[in-house]
């Protein structure tokens, strides 16, 4: 009975509507302070390295995934019955590594690119099973940019 004659007092009632504008403001405003230049983009450090994120394409059939970091994304395709995998980048790279994650891991194959830095190619040394994961390294401006990949997206749409 208590809480009903509290609830007829007009000042609990809008301190009730009131606290939780209160309370999310505050949160919004303590994360703006603390966090600071955080929140702002950063140009990459030369010598260190940065994750690559794995799109959600990847996760289904289509014949491309896309792994991206800032202004960085790499559109990476297995070309048409072959084990010759092609990483296409926004921007140009100074290098690009692939290596495969399965059971057996073999040592990363360094691509070849067509002299533009854009467009880079890779033969495997056979076709990946849709399981497998597929790991890429890329290095630009003296920074490093790693990422890893399901396969699924390699295998045809059902």
């Amino acid at each position: 009975m208590a809480a009903i004659e509290a609830l007829r007092n007009r000042h609990v009632v809008i301190a009730l509507l009131v606290t939780p504008l209160l309370a999310v403001g505050a949160w919004f405003a303590v994360g703006y302070w603390v966090a600071g230049d955080a929140l702002t983009p950063q140009p990459a450090a030369a010598g260190a390295s940065y994750p690559l994120v794995e799109r959600s394409g990847c996760r289904y059939a289509g014949g491309v995934c896309v792994l991206a970091n800032g202004d960085l994304e790499l559109e990476v395709s297995l070309l048409a019955s072959s084990a010759l995998l092609s990483v296409k980048a926004s921007v140009p790279l100074d290098g690009v590594w692939v290596g495969s994650g399965g059971s057996d891991p073999a040592p990363p194959i360094a691509a070849v690119h067509g002299g533009d830095g854009i467009h880079w190619q890779v033969s495997l040394r056979s076709t990946p099973a849709a399981d497998d994961r597929l790991r890429v390294v890329v290095q630009r401006d003296g920074s490093r940019f790693f990422g890893e990949m399901s396969l699924r997206f390699l295998q045809p749409a059902d």
